[in-house]
This record gives C-alpha cells, structure tokens and sequence, in this order.
C-alpha cells in the first residue's frame, strides 16, 4: 500500500492517528486526531508537537512519549489534559524513526462509568437500607401497614397481623383501610385523622383497631404520614405504625383507682384527725382554760388581799401569775393549731385568717399575691391550712423575720403554696426542727401524703421559703 493509500485509510479511522519523527515533529495525523486536539491537519504538519501544546511539557504525556521512544516498547496510558478538558486514551508504538499513536477523547465514556458506578452504589445502598428496614418492620411489635392513596391496603407487617388475628398468608390486598377499623375508629378516621394526614401530612392520635379472632377492640396509638417521592415530593402511599395501649390503659386504670383510694383515705385520715382535734379542742378549752382563766382570776384577788396584809409576797405572787397567764397563752395558742378550717371558707381567707392571728400584736407585716382565686378540695384544703400555719408560726417564733409574703399559684391539676420569710434562714440541707418539735417533718409528710410536694429553699436574701404542692384543682 503506498503512503497515499496508507493515508486515507487512517483518515477514515474514528480514532486519532498520530505520527512523531525523531525529533517530535508531526509528520502525518489524520482528520479525526487533528478535530480530537482541537486543531487541523495543515496547522499540526511539520510542528514539533512540544511547541504546539507546550502545557504538555513535563506531563504524563511527554514521560511515556519518550520512555516509548527510549525503551522501544509500547506504551498505553490515560492523562487529563486541561487545555483541552478531556482524558485521553492513548497507545503509543516506537519504531526506529520515530513514534505512532492512536488516541481517543475518552472523557465521555469515563463520566459515564464513574455514573454507572455512583448508579450502582446508590442501588446497593438503597437495596441494603430496603433490607435493614424490612428487617426492622418485620421485627417490630407494631401495627405497621402501607396504603395506596385510595385507600387500598398493600402490606401489614406480621406482627401487626398477629396482632388482630389475621393470618399470616392473608391477601392484604384485598381489604382497604376501613376493614381493619372498628365502627367508631372509621368514624374517627375520617372525621379527624384523614382530614389531618391530607393537611399536615402527618397525625398522631389514639383510636381503635378490629379483632378477627372477634375479641374487643385493640386500643391503639397511631402515627399516620404520607409517604413522598424523594423527586417530586408527590405524595405516592400512606402509612401507619399503631402500638397496642391496652396495656397502658389497664395500667393507667388501676393508677386511677389507687389514686381514688388514696384520696379516699386522705379524706377519712383527714376527717378523724379533724374530729380528734376537735375533741381535744373542746377538752382545752372547757377544762385547762376554764381552769387557769379561774386560778388567773384567784390570784389577782390574791394578790390586792396581800398588797396590804403581807406585801413581802407580792413578787412570789406575780410571778405564779405570770406563768399561768403564759400556759394560757400557750393554750390559746393551741387552740388556733387544732382549730379545723371552716369547710365553705375558701383557701385564701383561711390563709389570711391564720396570717392575722399569728402576727396579731408582733411587728411583722404580712402580704399575699398570686392566683388568689386559686382553692382546693375539702380534705386538700385542710392540709394546705395546716401546712401553712406550721411554716407562718415558724417565721414568727424562730426566724426573726420582719416580712412574711403568702405566694397562691395554680400549677398544673393543683395548687402551689409558697410561705417567704426575710428571716436569719436555715440550710436546707442541715435543717431540723427545733427541739421537742417536729414541725418541718409534719409538714413534709402531711403533704406527701395527699399526694403533693414540699420543699424547703434558702432565699437569696437569706431568709427562708416554704414551699408545697397539692393536687386537685376544681375543674369547670
């Protein structure tokens, strides 16, 4: 074939044909080599190839170029070249007089690999998080089932048909969201559940699922959402995961009942100390007092008879005198302790009742706020009393206080009572009742008991806070 002939049969090779003399002068390249770099065939004839792409210079390009023409081996290689922006693909053949290569752009053919390859991993990723959810739907203890958009159901998990009684190889398929619904959980659906689901996207509720095995209803927590094309956000299916509460109901149930007792027993506890205290009220009152009102009374005729007849007993005399007028103070005192609270008084005037006879004739000031409208039951009511009259008598007789602030505030189904006092204050972690007392015991279990809380807290200005709950706030 002569070098004519040789030359139009390279010209019509897809690939580029490239030959280099000696001294990397272009001798021939064909119509596609020269559109692959860009150039013509007239502008890269009889150049040194070097020269006419001197970014080359130094590169991979050049490295196997020469090391094909030194070690007279073939030489294939890939290299990016960026004046260009492609990767090419090239066999480099050495002979005596210089070296022919065949190249191709192969920039298309390498993105679209690194796509296949990105396709692929992102198919394997996605079919191992299909199994890790399969294997996490099919474990779970749920009612899990996905639904068409009209309502047609496509699968329930197994443990959800265990659940109702359906049988395992069930055709799911056939049913539709309502079959798995009790009456009123239909009714429920598609006034409040649907509605939210096709506005929200999502709901969150209670309702009730159907039995197969025909037993009651299957109290449930539902969490219902659209599930959405990861493209086009369209919405294409609708799922559901609904625990089984019967448990929980059951649970809570019984908590009721023992709460009911408890208040029950709070009540009929509260009731016979209230009826005890009123025993030994009467007892004080009509007996002691009486008693010492008649000795106080005796002795100050006593003491005028003496003033004449043997004043060097006058002393003796007033001072017998002002013990029995101190024991009934003391009992006086007493008697505003075991005093029950008035059943139709609201809270907060038994509060104020007892501020403005404890701090009568003392030069503390007294204030309240908050809720003042806040009250409690019966039985509550006559704790918080006493729990409060233990906390005010405090600050008058040990804590040297000037201010005392009654604090009344509705916290959640209760009432917070808070008694502050600007006081020398104590410790709340060292703290006990003075001796012979138990004052901050009683009133932390008096409180416990009617199923509160009570806490003692040091003020920043270092006087003391009482500080209790107790449940049962009336509702309207």
């Amino acid at each position: 074939m002569t070098a004519p002939d040789l030359h139009a049969a390279l010209n019509r090779v897809s690939d580029g044909v490239l030959v280099l003399d000696r001294d990397w002068v272009v001798t021939f390249v064909n119509a596609a080599g020269a559109l692959l770099l860009q150039s013509t065939v007239e502008d890269m004839v009889g150049r040194n190839i070097w020269a006419q792409f001197p970014e080359a210079v130094g590169s991979a390009f050049q490295q196997n170029y020469e090391l094909a023409m030194s070690t007279q081996q073939t030489v294939e290689f890939e290299e990016y070249f960026g004046p260009l922006e492609g990767i090419f693909a090239i066999r480099a053949f050495p002979a005596a007089d210089g070296v022919t290569s065949y190249f191709q752009n192969v920039t298309q053919l390498r993105e679209l690999e690194d796509e296949r390859k990105q396709t692929l991993s992102a198919l394997r990723e996605a079919h191992a998080m299909r199994v890790r959810f399969e294997a996490l739907v099919e474990a779970s203890s749920d009612f899990i089932a996905i639904a068409g958009l009209d309502g047609q159901v496509l699968y329930v998990n197994p443990r959800g048909r265990a659940m109702i009684g359906m049988a395992p190889d069930f055709d799911v398929s056939q049913t539709t969201i309502a079959d798995y619904l009790t009456p009123e959980g239909v009714e429920a659906s598609i006034a409040i559940e649907q509605p939210a689901v096709i506005r929200d996207g999502h709901w969150t509720g209670e309702t009730t699922l159907r039995d197969y095995r025909g037993g009651p209803p299957i109290p449930v927590m539902v969490s219902s959402f659209l599930m959405r094309d990861a493209e086009t956000g369209e919405p294409f299916a609708l799922a559901t995961v609904q625990r089984d509460i019967t448990a929980r109901i059951a649970a809570s149930e019984k908590l009721q009942q023992v709460a009911a007792q408890r208040q029950e027993l709070l009540h009929r506890l509260v009731a016979a100390q209230e009826q005890e205290r009123a025993r030994i009220a009467a007892d004080v009152h009509d007996d002691s007092v009486q008693a010492l009102a008649v000795v106080d009374l005796r002795l100050s005729v006593l003491q005028r008879k003496l003033a004449e007849a043997a004043p060097q007993f006058n002393d003796q005399v007033s001072q017998l005198q002002l013990a029995v007028s101190t024991a009934t103070d003391r009992l006086r005192l007493l008697l505003f302790e075991l005093e029950s609270a008035d059943e139709s008084t609201p809270l907060i005037d038994c509060l104020r009742e007892a501020a403005a006879h404890l701090f009568e004739d003392t030069a503390l000031t007294w204030s309240f706020d908050g809720d003042l409208d806040a009250d409690l039951p019966v039985a509550e009511r006559g704790q918080a009393v006493r729990v409060a009259k233990e906390a005010l008598t405090n600050a008058r007789n040990h804590a040297s206080a000037k201010t005392v602030e009654i604090h009344l505030i509705r916290v959640g189904d209760g009432v917070e009572v808070a008694v502050v006092d600007d006081g020398i204050g104590v410790d709340p972690e060292t703290a006990k009742s003075p001796p012979g007392h138990r004052g901050l015991v009683t009133m932390r279990d008096r409180v416990e008991v009617a199923g509160g809380w009570w806490q003692l807290e040091r003020t920043g200005s270092g006087g003391t806070t009482v500080r209790f709950w107790l449940p049962g706030v009336p509702t309207d």
